[in-house]
């Protein structure tokens, strides 16, 4: 889809594209890691598409520089933000709104993950479990950065993924040890 389309105009549109880049290789992951229960496909997919919905917010700049928009056209007309604006990188109350809207969608897929994921299926999910942490973080910097991603840098540090990754693995190993 990157080698044709540049542009979502819906979100539906758009889901469809996270489903493709993340949320298979999710489905993949849980063939390999193992799992009892069904819900694990839901938690798979409903994580690839809050994984790659963080991942959009985060490099709306670094794409706008490639001429691509992941947004949905749609929430920027609903939202009186226009494609020259995203392309111009401009930073102001229209944005903040639409950049609201975005993450509350994605943790809204985080919720359906965390969810969906049965208690006796968490100790084999280990690594999506730490990504999903990670990327939670990633969504928190945004905010906390109120939501400016043209001027600021809202990812995190090798450091603190390390210490989010111990922090998931030293839980798991204390519960499903």
């Amino acid at each position: 889809m990157d080698l044709t389309i540049r542009r979502y105009q819906t979100f539906e549109q758009l889901r469809l594209y996270c489903y493709r880049v993340a949320s298979t290789v999710g489905l993949m992951c849980i063939e390999i890691f193992g799992y009892k229960h069904k819900s694990a496909i839901e938690f798979a997919e409903n994580l690839g598409i809050a994984l790659q919905l963080t991942n959009i917010l985060r490099d709306i700049k670094k794409d706008a520089e490639k001429d691509r928009i992941y947004l949905p056209l749609d929430d920027l007309k609903n939202f009186g933000y226009t494609e020259h604006d995203l392309m111009n990188s401009v930073y102001n109350e229209r944005f903040i709104k639409l950049m609201e809207f975005q993450v509350t969608r994605a943790v809204e897929y985080f919720n359906k993950a965390t969810a969906a994921l049965n208690k006796e299926d968490k100790g084999n999910m280990f690594a999506a479990r730490a990504m999903q942490h990670i990327y939670f973080r990633i969504l928190k910097n945004i905010i906390r950065e109120n939501y400016d991603i043209y001027h600021r840098d809202v990812n995190i540090s090798k450091v603190e993924k390390v210490g989010i990754s111990l922090g998931v693995w030293a839980k798991y190993r204390l519960v499903y040890g």
